[in-house]
């Protein structure tokens, strides 16, 4: 059984402006985890060494769809980030930007990827009993998507719901996300 958590698409940067591709998303529960799914029509920049599949670090940098959930009062808080070839990095939090330590053990998490000359699809699968041991009560929690995606040179396109446009783009800040059931 599937339950469709949320599902849309980003289609403007944090101050409104135009991201070109609409990045596709999908946050769905079945009955032992939770699976987003992303997809965008347009050719991504990946991370040289991210290999799919695998946890990696630095992919914000390159093209990378990501979601974050937190306790209702905003901490804990998990970042997950999901680059187009299903290479994947996870991380709790105890405060903004603050990762827990000792950092728990997330090689439960399951990605896989597709890119093609149209664009990229990938899929991220998360245990329900991980998001419990890290802190992330169920069924209720606070929600986020996001992604970065470069353009040419060192700028990027950082794009997420809901949030402030009028303040500098954070994707850390927990308080401001939806509340949401799992």
């Amino acid at each position: 059984m599937e339950r469709i958590i949320c599902e849309g698409e980003l289609t403007t940067e944090w101050s409104g402006g135009t991201i070109g591709a609409a990045l596709r998303y999908r946050l769905l529960r079945t009955e032992e985890a939770l699976v987003y799914r992303a997809a965008r029509a347009a050719t991504p920049a990946l991370h040289p060494t991210a290999q799919a599949g695998h946890f990696s670090a630095d992919l914000w940098r390159y093209h990378c769809a990501e979601f974050f959930l937190a306790a209702p009062g905003g901490t804990p808080y998990m970042e997950f980030n999901l680059a187009p070839n299903g290479a994947w990095w996870a991380c709790v939090f105890t405060a903004p930007r603050t990762a827990a330590e000792p950092v728990p053990d997330l090689s439960a998490i399951r990605a896989a990827g597709t890119v093609t000359a149209q664009g990229w699809a990938a899929e991220m699968q998360v245990p329900l009993s991980l998001l419990t041991a890290c802190g992330i009560p169920l069924p209720t929690c606070r929600l986020a998507i996001g992604a970065a995606l470069p353009q040419k040179g060192e700028a990027r396109w950082l794009t997420t719901t809901p949030h402030d446009c009028t303040a500098p783009a954070d994707f850390h800040t927990p308080a401001a996300w939806s509340l949401v059931n799992l």
